[in-house]
């Protein structure tokens, strides 16, 4: 099954640049570090449409760089160019 992901053009920023993504299997949803200093999740439950939006600004110095889920401890987590860990819990 394919799903296409195309955000309301009122809300597409035209400077957004992905740098990593990831896919949950555990929670069907997609996860993406910015380039804006931004986490992106879209969920499986709403068809992948609404995006729910993290601003790391205040809670991290650093870019997220990279993006990941890992299955185990159901956490994601993101690196910045230190190579330190962040873990996220997000609230369903």
């Amino acid at each position: 099954m394919t799903k296409k992901i195309s955000p309301v053009l009122s809300k597409l920023k035209k400077e957004v640049i992905i740098l990593s993504f990831a896919f949950s299997k555990r929670q069907y949803r997609i996860g993406a570090a910015l380039k804006d200093f931004s986490l992106k999740f879209w969920d499986h439950y709403n068809d992948f449409e609404y995006e729910k939006s993290i601003s790391t600004t205040s809670l991290c110095q650093n870019l997220q760089t990279n993006i990941y889920f890992f299955e185990y401890f159901n956490t994601w987590t993101t690196t910045d160019k230190t190579g330190t860990l962040f873990f996220w819990n997000l609230l369903e």
